[in-house]
Order: C-alpha cells, then structure tokens, then sequence
C-alpha cells in the first residue's frame, strides 16, 4: 500500500499540493504507514520477553504519543 501510494506520488506530483491526486497518494501512504506500525508492534510485543513487555508497552506509547500530533495535522497547515 505504501509502495503504491509512493508511486502514484511520484507520477502526480508537480509542486501543487491542493491537486486531489496527490492529497489521494498521501493518504493512501498513511494509511499503509499505519498499518505496518499496528502489525510490526504487534509482532514486537508478541516476540519479546515477558521481563520486557513493560518496555515494548512504553515503546508503543511513546511512539502513538509522537505520531498523533503529527496525524492530526490538516495537508493545508503542512
């Protein structure tokens, strides 16, 4: 999904990012972001050591807490 939201970038992208291809791309690139995010820290938390599943549990959080304001942003204020 990521792959082809980065290649429907490249073919649209001509500087104008109000165009309705591009925002398309973008979103599609996202929403393959998030979902290897959920699956990989899902996998993470499954492999690792139950001494360390208090870490993998700060990671994920830390992460989530990063990502969100980011994921909140609105393409016009970019």
């Amino acid at each position: 999904m990521v792959a082809a939201g980065l290649a429907l970038l490249a073919v649209v992208i001509r500087s104008e990012w109000d165009t309705l291809m591009v925002i398309l791309a973008l979103i599609i690139i996202g929403l393959g972001q998030g979902a290897m995010v959920t699956v990989l820290f899902n996998a993470l938390a499954a492999a690792s050591p139950d001494k360390l599943a208090g870490d993998v549990a700060s990671l994920r959080g830390i992460t989530n807490n990063l990502a969100e304001p980011w994921a909140r942003r609105s393409p016009a204020r970019c």
